[in-house]
């Protein structure tokens, strides 16, 4: 079981791989959600600082997605894991393909 806490501007990772909690925390702004991907190794966060964040589960930062104009309000992911879905109080839903 993975555990998933959102303090303002960071997220917290208790998972089992992980003797400790690893914490995620570039964001600039309060955490609104988080999505892992289908088989697990990528974790997806938005923030209302705009951009959207993929770490790897061990914690560390793979890339940062831009678009969005407003708050990130939702994230999903296809069930192939290959895009990444958002959709923001801009009025817009994005698709991102996912080549990580």
């Amino acid at each position: 079981m993975v555990v998933i806490l959102s303090f303002a501007l960071i997220v917290i990772l208790i998972a089992p791989w992980n003797s400790l909690p690893t914490v995620l925390s570039d964001h600039t702004h309060h955490v609104l959600v988080v999505a892992w991907s289908p088989d697990g190794k990528i974790l997806a966060s938005a923030t209302s600082d705009k951009p959207i964040r993929l770490w790897r589960r061990d914690g560390k930062a793979l890339t940062t997605l831009t678009g969005h104009t407003a708050n990130v309000a939702t994230v999903d992911w296809s069930p192939d894991g290959k895009l990444l879905a958002s959709g923001s109080w801009d009025n817009t839903i994005r698709l991102w393909a996912v080549n990580i």
